[in-house]
């Protein structure tokens, strides 16, 4: 029978626990090494599947036609939303961007440009509204 001294089955906070530190080290480690799978698994699905920006005002015109059938009048007379979910490349803007400006000035350049193709795509205005920094991101609201 193994026995392992008492202390191991403490947490940081002294609160005793039913594994010891090192099977709690190792399975945190396990964890974390999944999730870094996924999240590399998610960027190489995403990357596959993205398409040039350029397509982003044709790709929601598609999406608008696909979900009235028919009409195209449907989703504005019957004030329908829905949400489309894209992956864009982005790298031959940044590239043209990031020359003359700063990362904050490119970043709201680029909502800027994602928004007029959006705005080609569905036939409505976005009027800049805020924009909250966080440590990682950067959100613009429209």
């Amino acid at each position: 029978m193994l026995s392992k001294e008492i202390y191991k089955f403490f947490d940081d906070n002294n609160e005793i626990r039913a594994t010891c530190k090192d099977c709690r080290k190792r399975t945190k480690f396990s964890k974390w090494q999944k999730c870094e799978q996924n999240v590399a698994e998610t960027l190489t699905t995403h990357k596959e599947n993205a398409i040039p920006y350029q397509q982003l005002s044709d790709i929601i015109y598609e999406h608008l036609l696909t979900a009235n059938g028919t009409e195209e009048d449907f989703l504005k007379n019957n004030n329908i939303q829905f949400t489309i979910e894209q992956t864009l490349l982005l790298n031959s803007l940044i590239e043209n961007l990031s020359t003359t400006f700063n990362k904050e000035v490119v970043y709201q350049k680029l909502a800027n440009n994602i928004i007029t193709l959006a705005s080609k795509g569905d036939g409505y205005q976005y009027i800049y509204h805020s924009k909250v920094i966080q440590k990682k991101s950067i959100a613009f609201f429209y």
